[in-house]
């Protein structure tokens, strides 16, 4: 299999740009052959149902932001990277804009089409979908959307995924056999609004870093 950097949930205008600049050094380094960023790219916290404060900052400001520096992100990776096949995949948060429209005011679900182009990146192929997966080489990449080490086990192949912002690798044995899966973890600002999730700022269970893929397997690769 060809070496793949596999990037978790992004978030932006909410990121780490401190884990932003270690992903891009690494890429630089190890010059992976596949560049994967596995969906919620962006968060669109102006777009959620949960409770929310409206004094963050407007929708305007949040989208221009995010697709500002998740520009800036693909750019610096095809930049240390330019030989190197990349693909954007589509997460839940992403899904938000689209998912408000239509609960509101489906008859405009035909101009929706117009959003897609904030997951267009020159040189990066983009999934049409959330539930779109993307197959290389017998392995199958994807937002996630179950408990982690549950998606090999559906889809009885090795899995790379994201969204429980839980970074790790399990292992199974099917027919002598072994495949796993792969959480490549967030690259999200904890301590941002957004990310406050639960009760705990401070102590929560999501794990920064990247996933990595070579010769030798794959493996998390947790921020330092």
């Amino acid at each position: 299999m060809k070496s793949v950097l596999a990037v978790g949930d992004t978030h932006y205008p909410f990121t780490d740009q401190r884990q932003i600049k270690k992903i891009v050094a690494f890429a630089a380094l190890h010059k992976p052959q596949r560049i994967v960023q596995l969906g919620d790219l962006y968060d669109f916290y102006s777009f959620s149902r949960w409770v929310r404060s409206r004094d963050l900052m407007t929708p305007k400001q949040e989208v221009d932001l995010g697709r500002k520096q998740a520009e800036a992100f693909w750019a610096e990776l095809r930049r240390v990277c330019p030989q190197a096949q990349c693909y954007q995949l589509i997460g839940n948060h992403d899904a938000r804009l689209a998912k408000r429209v239509m609960e509101a005011i489906p008859e405009l679900e035909r101009f929706l089409d117009h959003t897609k182009e904030l997951w267009r990146f020159e040189g990066v192929e983009t999934q049409p979908s959330e539930r779109e997966e993307l197959i290389l080489d017998g392995v199958c990449f994807m937002h996630g959307y179950r408990k982690h080490g549950d998606h090999v086990k559906f889809n009885m192949m090795s899995t790379v995924v994201g969204h429980s912002h839980k970074g790790g690798t399990v292992y199974m044995r099917q027919r002598g056999k072994t495949i796993w899966e792969l959480n490549a973890g967030f690259v999200a600002l904890q301590s941002s609004l957004p990310m406050s999730y639960g009760p705990q700022k401070k102590l929560h269970q999501c794990t920064g870093g990247f996933g990595w893929i070579d010769e030798y397997g794959p493996r998390f690769i947790p921020e330092w």
